[in-house]
């Protein structure tokens, strides 16, 4: 956007030289892009820039043409005479840089226990939301109002063009949490006990042992040599046990599945400024689709996004077919559908130990028994 502004070049350089001149350019700091070497050399170059490539061609007796003229200055030039429609161009890049003057993005990196939303509600209270003229944010008092109110150890305020990016740094905790006093610990699944680490109280199992849910593990009253002698503290113990999982479903032999028709249709919807303007849409929609969904944010750079967001609404349309499926296909099919019930089903923390599946293929598809066996946390 920025060099279509100021204008460029596409330039096509001739010669035996054309390593050396593009050592020269970089040497000069003569910015090139979109270099392409096909036999002769093309690249794109800014207007201000093209007249320095002159005598480093004539070094390397190299022969420049201009392929293609683009931006501002040549449309300005061509339609010289069609003032309405100078007057408007001039308007609308006007417009954009005068919105180049306020913050249109805020980003906020380094936070981990504070929730984001109260973050940019303080933020929103202290003068700083999306639309808010740059020149009239304290940088130092934002700051000094986010150390007093959130447990953050730094601060840091950039703007950097349409954007605003805060840095900070959570103060570590000595005891990031603090453990809840029990006078017990009971089994909060059936299982084998494969490992019991006790920090206070005294377990009241081994590992090896079968335990069903409810049965007490772990307990805060501690026996000296007898039971007429024991003393109260509370109960905290890290307990793993292996637990199984029993899955059973089956699966028809015949299904539908989707097979896409190469037909595509675009939908475009505009965001300006938190508004949505939604274009009229001509075509009839497909009978079966899926969406795929993509935001272009209009931008002078990295650090100057605007709030004008194209949005695309790309439909592929899709005909079912029924298809009869292989026993090998109904066994991965299956395979498929276990693993994403593991997925849907486990924390990352749980460990999934072994996984015995079995297949009985029938007349009309299949019967799947499933038993997962995992490693994970018991003590509740």
């Amino acid at each position: 956007m920025w060099n279509f502004i100021k204008g460029y070049v596409i330039i096509e350089v001739k010669g035996a030289q054309l390593e050396r001149f593009l050592n020269m350019t970089i040497h000069h700091e003569i910015h090139l892009w979109d270099i392409k070497k096909e036999g002769n050399l093309t690249a794109s170059v800014g207007v201000n820039q093209f007249k320095k490539l002159k005598p480093i061609a004539k070094k390397t007796a190299s022969k420049i043409k201009i392929v293609k003229k683009i931006g501002t200055p040549f449309f300005i030039f061509k339609h010289r005479k069609r003032k309405i429609l100078l007057l408007g161009t001039l308007f609308f890049f006007i417009s954009l840089y005068f919105m180049t003057a306020f913050i249109w993005d805020i980003e906020i990196k380094g936070y981990k226990n504070i929730e984001y939303d109260y973050l940019m509600e303080h933020l929103n209270e202290n003068g700083l939301r999306l639309g808010t003229f740059r020149r009239s944010i304290n940088r130092f008092e934002i700051e000094n109002s986010m150390l007093s109110n959130f447990d953050i150890s730094f601060i840091n305020l950039e703007l950097t063009g349409t954007r605003a990016i805060i840095t900070i740094d959570e103060i570590k905790q000595a005891i990031e949490q603090k453990v809840e006093q029990r006078s017990e610990i009971r089994a909060t699944k059936t299982g084998i006990i494969e490992s019991i680490t006790v920090a206070h109280g005294e377990a009241v199992i081994i590992p090896g042992q079968i335990v069903k849910k409810g049965d007490l593990l772990v307990t805060g009253y501690i026996t000296q040599e007898t039971w007429e002698n024991f003393f109260m503290t509370y109960a905290e113990a890290s307990i793993l046990a292996y637990v199984n999982y029993s899955l059973q479903f089956s699966l028809p032999k015949e299904t539908e599945k989707p097979y896409y028709t190469g037909k595509t249709r675009d939908l475009y919807n505009l965001n300006l400024f938190g508004i949505y303007i939604n274009f009229i849409n001509l075509f009839p929609k497909f009978d079966f689709y899926d969406t795929i969904v993509s935001r272009r944010m209009l931008n002078f750079g990295e650090n100057y996004p605007l709030p004008i967001i194209l949005i695309t609404n790309t439909m592929r349309e899709y005909e079912n077919k029924r298809v009869v499926r292989s026993e090998e296909e109904l066994e991965n099919a299956a395979r498929l559908l276990i693993t994403e019930h593991t997925l849907a089903t486990f924390d990352i923390s749980v460990d999934i130990i072994d996984k015995e599946i079995s297949f009985i293929h029938t007349e009309h598809g299949i019967e799947v028994s499933a038993l997962i066996t995992t490693l994970e946390e018991i003590g509740g």
